[in-house]
This record gives structure tokens, sequence and C-alpha cells, in this order.
């Protein structure tokens, strides 16, 4: 509040300079409107701001060789609790299913998530994820008939509470990332990755 009267007294200067005093009614009008825009705005921005987090980010893309995505929220901390590929006609889908700190399963937006590609890569990077109830050789195991993923490798970085994911490719493809709010399950973030 102290900022926003910072800046109506700022603004109002000008005005003052003129002959104007804070019992005119010029400068009563003035001040009122411009204490409308200002928590206008700013209520705006918060209200939008809110509604626009609780969307769940839909495929709007894809990307071939290099991109990255991003959503998901922050939290007190996240674990990974599921990781599971399915084939689909013209690809596959890896789907990472996303608890809370205690390896249970979190309804709502999934942790916060940066996905990238990088030439023959795929980087997933889990922020506030210090915990996984999935471990590397389950991963590996579950990757090793894909057509396209030819290795996998996974680090928990206690020093900032992440997880990264890498998926190193066996030929080009395009990728596309969704992520699912969880409802009757946990919230996954799904990669979907096409030949």
């Amino acid at each position: 509040m102290k900022l926003a009267l910072n800046f109506l007294i700022f603004v109002m200067n000008p005005l003052k300079s003129l002959g104007f005093s804070g019992d005119n009614l010029v400068m009563k009008i003035y001040s009122g409107f411009l204490r409308t825009i200002f928590l206008g705005t700013v209520s705006s921005l918060i209200v939008g701001s809110v509604s626009l987090a609780a969307v769940p980010a839909k495929p709007l893309r894809v990307v071939k060789g290099s991109g990255s995505f991003y959503g998901g929220q922050a939290g007190p901390g996240f674990s990974l609790i599921g990781f599971k590929r399915t084939q689909i006609k013209n690809g596959e889908r890896i789907f990472l299913s996303v608890g809370d700190m205690r390896e249970k399963p979190m309804k709502g937006l999934p942790g916060y998530y940066h996905v990238e590609m990088r030439g023959n890569k795929i980087v997933v990077d889990f922020a506030q994820m210090p915990l996984s109830k999935v471990k590397l050789n389950e991963i590996q195991a579950a990757v090793r008939k894909s057509k396209n993923i030819s290795a996998v490798a996974m680090a928990l970085d206690s020093a900032d509470g992440g997880l990264n994911l890498i998926f190193t490719l066996r030929n080009p493809v395009s990728l596309n990332v969704l992520q699912v709010p969880g409802q009757k399950f946990s919230s996954q973030v799904v990669l979907q990755i096409l030949e």
C-alpha cells in the first residue's frame, strides 16, 4: 500500500507545481482516478495470474530438434512416484506421475517442471523434487523396448532439491508435453514422442 501511495504522490507532484492543492476539487478527482486505475491494474494482474495458473497446459505446439516446455506449480516439495511408457500409433508416451513429499498421489497440477529437447536428448527437470519412489533401473527396464529412446539417466540433486531425467534418442523425433492435473489419480507430466 505504501508503494501505491508513493506512486500517487509522484504522479500528483506535477499538478501541485501548477498550483493545484490537495483540497482542490480537480486534485481530488485526479487522485481518485489514479487510485482506481492503479488498484484496478494490480487486482487484475493478481486475479489474472491466479486464474491462468489453474488452467492445465495443453500441447499447443510440437518441437523438433530443439525447444522447451514448462509448467506445473511451486509448492513445499514433490516426488516422482510413477513412470510408465506406452506405445502409440506414431510414437510413444511417457507418463511421469508426481506425488507429494510423502510420496503419495497428488491432486491438482504437478510440481514445477521444465522439459527441453536438445538435439538427440530430452532433458526433464523437476524443481523441488528431492525424492523418487521410482528407481533408475525401473525406468531403464521400461524404455528397453523403445524404438526412440536408447538410454536414460537420472540425477537427484540434493543441493537444489531437483530431479533430472535425461533421455538419449536413437533418431530425430518431435515432442510435445502435456500436464495432467490429478483428480482420481496423481498429477502427471506426459511426454509424447512422435516419429
